[in-house]
């Protein structure tokens, strides 16, 4: 069975009909079910009359909690009929209903006010079409019809159609519990699905015939089929009909699970019709939530049950159920809509008209926005049509936001998804939103006093509503009037700010706006308006900025201007808006960035690391202004690199070691980090397991020095761990608490059986890394000891053979590089057919030269983009697994992999026709290849 209850769904809605007569439902795919039209749901025809549970083995907290719950209200399944149905939830991908528009960020031109709209945007719609099968409350022909589902719901039905069989579904999950795995315990490894509370938050799982929903068991004991949850039962847990019962907890249920599990899904099934306008059917399940769990909590406190740890660290009291915490606040908002009139039109933007009435318009349909929760901030498109309407109205908006964010208490339609913990999702308020288009239209979020908005404003969260208002009020006050980049200005020139709102205002200066330009022509930029007639200038203030950020003497006192990282975003700014005033504040910045560049006394490796990244940045950039003395300045700080610097996010604080290794200062900078066998660069990388292991084959190998280092590495026979085949296609590699996993096929002859376990050396671990370069031998860490062995010789050998041609991929631009970038092996172009001595001297794979007959004509054939991409048709030296799939069956493979690059072809001309030839890298080889044998997309 899928791990993903969507999936299963799915395939159970195309299935189904095939594999039971009498189901199958309308040809063409279901249509989505309208938004209900009722003022109730109807009940269960046998949902009053009495029950006698049916005689079981089964525990009786499990029989008494399931007739518990159906006298609260779980809907009652006898005499309805088993069918297929098509019932509609919220689609897991929550498509936002609403067209986007353009938006051009902070300070652009206002967007166009369209569309013209002349009525509310229409956002109430159905749930996504689900095929499935419940139990059909009995309805007339013609008017809508209902059902229960798994989740223990009644839903409205758009299709009907014929019965299914409810015991086969029941008994193919019971045969696949079975099948599963079993810890010592008797339990199936990890928890029984049915207690799975990830998989419930979907509501489509819930609703899914072949699901395993945790009310399943309730559900079939009402129905008189203590048979089958017994199977269930005895599959799934340890319990046993005539063995010793467990302790309750051994189960995962209880009677405060299942009641939970029922609140959760009613509370999912209204969220998901509150996010998608279905206000009839959300009101239902809220006031359905509110009343079955009052009665479930009275219960559950004479029962003697403990409420739960709290998960959410802002609750204000411990409860029993902590994902209806937004309910009061979401019922409160169904109450409200189901008492609204008909909305009127937005009115049209007509030229020299009042916007007021527009913009109230507007401001009152913030409820029905259904947008990301970060839209509009940051300069984020809002794409949403009522918020994207309302930041094209710019400043006239103001007031009216800020009235909103003082007092507005309804809630969107926009919902955060479940992320952790037992939260079930909740709504955005509509001050969050107002908060956000305020941010947009003043351009700035680093406003003094602005924070978030908390979903639930009440007491001390109220109070700071209130004094958010009052900060953007204040800021409206004071740059009323003003162009968002004369705002963005002021800010830079208060010497006041923080280094916050520094950076943001030079960032939102520089900021490109308007469609993209030709090459040559400098682009567009927000704050171009600003360029003349200001004094001090922006590159001026910048410059004085980036001073103010990077002072030596302000280091460790904890002065909100006194931030490196933030100096150098601004020094980039500043490189963009003026890159001639921006030379020497990059040199005098990185000779600041360089000072304080060391070790944390207390081990802290983030500031560090963060700050070495940072400084690699600003030298990359320097080089590219044509500062060539940033080479020599980096050089000095290089030699005092240690590895707690370099992490997987920083690479570029190595990059000028392999980009400008001819340079003598940074040959010597090289070799003091890695030529001494004591350094701390050997002592980490022998460790083996380091993160930094991954530079044995990153481009740093251009480094003369770092290849002996590797080499030094590839003679080290020190045990470091051990090795294990874990199955078929596993290595797992163990070191003193902790531990990885390789891949391999399971073609490789040299493989040991399963279980086989090795020793782990220094070399092994090199060898292994090595291998993931083109043109290196292949080395598997589970080989025997003398397969090892002579792969280490073969990688040694290489290494020094054409460690000289190794370096980053060919063409690749410097800047930043992905961790885990491989060497690679760079020929140089001859233009001429390669000769004997350049094969020697490693400027060629390969030659023709002395092959045929003295006077055979040879040439070189130019190669485009070279080095082309290619695969070698014959290869068979590197094996790999693949999957096909063969009578709808996964099957693995054997098959190779004979990719690689193309550097040098050549012709020789044998009788009236030319022959060519391929020189080709590719896993583990290097070889001259007939060109018949090579395919180039």
């Amino acid at each position: 069975m899928s791990a993903r209850p969507t999936a299963m769904a799915s395939a159970l809605a195309i299935v189904l009909p095939f594999l039971v007569p009498g189901l199958a439902l309308s040809a063409d795919p279901p249509a989505p079910p309208g938004p209900f039209g009722g003022t109730s749901l109807p009940v269960p025809p046998a949902q009053d009359r009495p029950w006698t549970p049916p005689a079981t083995k089964l525990p009786r907290f499990l029989v008494d909690a399931a007739a518990a719950l159906f006298d609260q209200g779980l809907a009652d399944p006898r005499a309805c009929e088993y069918r297929t149905i098509v019932v509609g939830v919220e689609d897991s991908a929550g498509p936002n209903p609403n067209d986007p528009g353009p938006f051009r960020g902070f300070g652009g031109p206002p967007v166009p006010a369209a569309p013209k709209a002349a009525a509310p945007v229409a956002r109430h719609r159905g749930g996504a079409p689900v095929t499935t099968a419940g139990w059909v409350l009995p309805g007339e022909e013609g008017k809508p019809r209902f059902a229960i589902a798994w989740n223990g719901l009644i839903y409205p039905v758009a299709e009907v159609g014929g019965p299914a069989d409810l015991e086969a579904e029941v008994r193919a999950r019971i045969k696949e519990y079975a099948a599963r795995p079993r810890e010592r315990s008797g339990r199936i490894l990890g928890m029984p699905p049915w207690t799975r509370r990830a998989e419930r938050r979907d509501e489509e799982f819930g609703v899914t015939a072949a699901s395993y929903h945790p009310l399943a068991p309730c559900i079939l004991l009402r129905l008189g089929r203590a048979d089958l949850v017994e199977e269930l039962f005895a599959a799934a847990t340890p319990w046993q009909p005539d063995g010793l019962e467990p302790d309750l907890t051994d189960y995962h249920i209880s009677y405060l699970s299942l009641g939970t599990d029922w609140l959760r899904a009613l509370f999912i099934s209204g969220l998901n019709a509150h996010r998608r306008g279905d206000d009839r059917l959300a009101l239902l399940r809220f006031r359905e939530v509110d009343r079955a769990s009052k009665a479930i909590r009275t219960r559950a406190e004479a029962m003697g049950f403990q409420p739960p740890q709290r998960g959410d660290w802002n609750a204000p009291k411990p409860g029993y159920f902590d994902f209806l915490d937004q309910l009061p606040m979401l019922l409160a908002d169904q109450e409200r809509r189901a008492s609204e009139t008909p909305r009127g039109p937005i009115p049209e933007p007509a030229a020299g008209a009042d916007r007021g009435p527009r913009i109230a318009a507007l401001v009152r349909d913030l409820d029905e926005v259904n947008a990301p929760q970060n839209a509009p901030q940051n300069g984020q498109p809002a794409n949403e049509t009522t918020l994207r309407l309302l930041s094209a109205e710019g400043d006239a908006a103001v007031g009216p936001l800020i009235r909103t964010l003082e007092s507005d208490g309804r809630l969107t339609r926009s919902v955060i998804p479940s992320s952790g913990g037992m939260s079930s999702g909740q709504a955005m308020p509509v001050r969050h939103f107002a908060r956000n288009l305020l941010i947009q239209i003043l351009g700035s979020n680093t406003i003094e006093g602005v924070g978030s908005i908390w979903l639930q404003p009440t007491g001390s969260a109220a109070d700071d509503l209130q004094a958010q208002a009052r900060a953007f009020r204040a800021y409206w006050e004071k740059t009323r009037g003003l162009s968002p980049a004369e705002r963005w200005y002021r800010t830079l020139a208060k010497d006041d700010a923080t280094a916050t709102q520094w950076g943001e205002a030079a960032g939102q200066i520089v900021a490109v706006e308007g469609p993209p330009v030709l090459r040559d022509q400098p682009p567009h930029r927000q704050g171009d308006s600003l360029r003349t007639g200001h004094e001090p200038t922006v590159s001026a203030l910048m410059a004085r900025r980036v001073d103010a950020m990077s002072r030596p003497e302000d280091a460790g006192r904890n002065l909100p201007t006194y931030d490196l990282d933030a100096a150098n975003a601004l020094c980039m700014h500043l490189r963009r808006w003026d890159p001639v005033a921006a030379v020497p504040v990059m040199a005098m910045l990185s000779a600041r960035m360089a000072a304080d560049m060391k070790p944390d006394p207390h081990g802290d490796t983030y500031r560090p690391a963060r700050l070495a990244g940072s400084f690699a940045r600003l030298i990359a950039e320097r080089i590219k202004a044509g500062d060539e003395r940033a080479i020599d300045e980096y050089a000095l700080v290089a030699r005092r690199l240690v590895p707690e610097m370099v992490q997987d996010w920083n690479l570029e604080i190595l990059e000028p070691l392999w980009q400008h290794r001819e340079r003598p200062a940074i040959a010597a900078a090289a070799e003091a980090l890695f030529g001494r066998e004591d350094s701390p660069w050997s002592a980490t990388l022998r460790g083996g397991r380091h993160h930094l292991f991954e530079l044995v084959s990153s481009p740093l190998l251009a480094q003369p020095s770092f290849r002996t280092l590797v080499d030094r590495l590839l003679a080290d026979t020190t045990e470091i761990g051990t090795t294990r085949r874990k199955d078929e296609t596993t290595i797992t590699v163990e070191w003193p608490n902790a531990s990885m996993g390789f891949s391999v096929t399971p073609f490789d002859p040299l493989l040991p059986p399963v279980g086989t376990t090795g020793k782990l050396r220094i070399c092994d671990r090199a060898a292994a890394q090595l291998a993931r370069i083109d043109g290196f031998p292949e080395f598997i860490l589970g080989w025997p000891p003398a397969e090892k062995d002579a792969g280490i010789a073969a990688c040694r050998a290489l290494l020094k053979e054409y460690g000289g041609l190794l370096g980053p991929p060919a063409g690749s631009p410097p800047g930043f590089l992905p961790w885990g970038l491989t060497a690679t092996l760079n020929f140089p172009e001859l233009n001429r057919p390669a000769t004997p001595d350049d094969v020697r001297r490693h400027r060629a794979l390969f030659t023709l030269a002395g092959e045929f007959e003295e006077g055979v004509e040879v040439r070189a054939v130019p190669l485009p983009n070279r080095p082309i991409r290619g695969r070698w048709t014959q290869y068979e030296g590197a094996p790999i697994s693949r999957i096909t799939i063969k009578e709808g069956k996964p099957v693995t493979e054997k098959a190779f992999d004979q990719g690689g690059l193309i550097w040098q072809a050549e012709e020789v001309k044998l009788g009236e026709e030319w022959k060519r030839y391929y020189g080709f890298v590719g896993r583990h080889v290097i070889a001259r290849v007939p060109a018949e044998e090579i395919e180039i997309p």
